[in-house]
């Protein structure tokens, strides 16, 4: 902390922060009990804070103190992009908090571990390279496997993750979800906004970038653009919820099935109906 790029660096994660919530730099100024100028300075780096200044920051918004001065983990499975002028959105800011979150719940986890109070469970990870739809599907039915839940609806899907080595936070906050793999820790946030269905194809989702690695590693990150990637992710999240074995199982005999089979499926694997229109049409019937 003590040279000027780290403050640099300080002063534009403050600035990100003040711009995902919306105070101005006035607003943030009366919480700290400075000078709009002096939060300016800060800002740019040109200004550094002492230590209670510092905890002011981070109280006004909303972070650790240790989210202001740590390193990020650099790959994080859903990025937020930089808040300027042109991206201040809401769905930008939406992705901005969700990150923030995401980062601050592995802070905690790491705490949790290392007072010895969370036992670190090894990352499960597929052994071949995933880099289609099928592969995919391969990928979610090999840890259906491994985790010994055969074809049968999964109950708690945080649970799944947990013992994949991935622990999940459900945060009040709107959006969708985003996960990171640091070091031997990785961890997911998911809103709880969205509709369970929604919910749960989130969790799936984020298990899928634990699993397959796609932007851990360069298998599938290398040669595929970020829209090919979330596709392929997708379909490991529908074949983990809902195989499509199952449903061709149910609809043995006839080769398809009735509308009423199709949202009893749904209701039983808790999945939304569009998935289950999706694993149907992939399950032939």
């Amino acid at each position: 902390m003590a040279d000027s790029l780290a403050w640099g660096a300080i002063g534009e994660r403050i600035r990100q922060l003040r711009l995902s919530l919306r105070p101005t730099q006035d607003d943030l100024a009366r919480a700290v009990g400075l000078e709009r100028t002096m939060i300016v300075k800060v800002e740019s780096g040109a200004r550094r804070l002492d230590a209670l200044e510092l905890m002011r920051v981070s109280s006004a918004l909303r972070v650790s103190m240790d989210y202001l001065i740590r390193p990020q983990p650099e790959v994080i499975s859903r990025r937020s992009a930089l808040l300027t002028e042109d991206t201040d959105t809401a769905i930008t800011r939406q992705s901005h908090r969700l990150e923030i979150a995401l980062v601050e719940w592995l802070r905690e986890v790491r705490q949790l571990v290392d007072y010895g109070l969370l036992h670190r469970r090894e990352r499960l990870t597929y052994p071949g390279p995933v880099s289609s739809d099928a592969e995919a599907r391969a990928a979610a039915l090999w840890v259906r496997d491994q985790l010994g839940l055969g074809t049968d609806p999964i109950g708690s899907l945080t649970s799944v993750c947990e013992q994949a080595g991935q622990y999940v936070l459900a945060t009040e906050l709107p959006g969708d979800g985003a996960s990171v793999i640091d070091g031997d820790l990785a961890v997911a946030v998911v809103s709880r906004v969205p509709d369970p269905g929604r919910r749960r194809a989130t969790v799936a989702h984020e298990l899928g970038h634990l699993v397959i690695g796609d932007e851990y590693s360069s298998d599938l990150g290398v040669h595929a653009s970020r829209g090919e990637r979330e596709t392929v992710i997708d379909a490991f999240a529908a074949e983990l919820l809902l195989p499509t074995r199952v449903l061709a199982d149910g609809a043995a005999g006839s080769a398809t099935l009735t509308r009423d089979q199709l949202v009893e499926f749904a209701a039983r694997y808790r999945t939304s109906w569009t998935l289950a229109l999706r694993q149907v049409e992939l399950a032939g019937c």
